[in-house]
């Protein structure tokens, strides 16, 4: 999505690629650590599904 609407400013605003690539770091980061902690409650056990 932020890359989305990244693309759609290019014209009216440049975002510089340090911000960009921070942001979307940040943005997989987040992500990445949602899944653990979500995975990390449901305990090994957990049904998995499709």
């Amino acid at each position: 999505m932020f890359m989305g609407a990244k693309m759609l400013l290019l014209d009216a605003y440049k975002i510089p690629v340090g911000i960009a690539l921070g942001i979307f770091g940040l943005i997989l980061l987040v992500s990445v650590a949602a899944s653990l902690v979500i995975s990390h409650r449901s305990g090994p056990d957990a049904e998995v599904r499709h």
